[in-house]
């Protein structure tokens, strides 16, 4: 059963405004819902992700965050993440998909008190 994830973009300038949309579509939509507590520092949190099926990605966390793929000692990959401001890619987009390699699993650093949310959307199609 495919999996439809829309990503709409819009943008207002001098009073001017204009939308576009992309639909991506994938066979699996590999998600992350996870609350990283106060003062984390490389926290281990499962979630994996084939790069190489990647149709589309958005990262969100509700706080300034870290996020390093595969190891805490020699990352693959790192997202520093700002509160409230997604990382987000999808083929043909033009741009560099923030995932070089395929992920095994990410490791978390959060600085401050307080709880915060990391939320990944993803779709991969293993039939593209």
């Amino acid at each position: 059963m495919p999996f439809t994830l829309p990503l709409t973009y819009s943008v207002s300038f001098d009073g001017a405004r204009t939308e576009a949309g992309y639909d991506a579509v994938g066979s699996s939509k590999p998600a992350l819902d996870e609350t990283i507590p106060g003062a984390s520092s490389d926290l281990a949190v499962t979630w994996s992700c084939d790069v190489s099926e990647l149709d589309a990605i958005v990262v969100l966390a509700s706080t300034d965050m870290t996020v390093e793929t595969n190891s805490s000692g020699s990352p693959v990959n790192t997202l520093a993440l700002k509160a409230g401001r997604p990382v987000f890619w999808f083929t043909g987009c033009g741009w560099a998909c923030p995932l070089t390699a395929d992920v095994t699993a990410l490791y978390v650093t959060k600085a401050g008190a307080g709880d915060a949310s990391l939320r990944i959307w993803a779709l991969q199609d293993a039939t593209p």
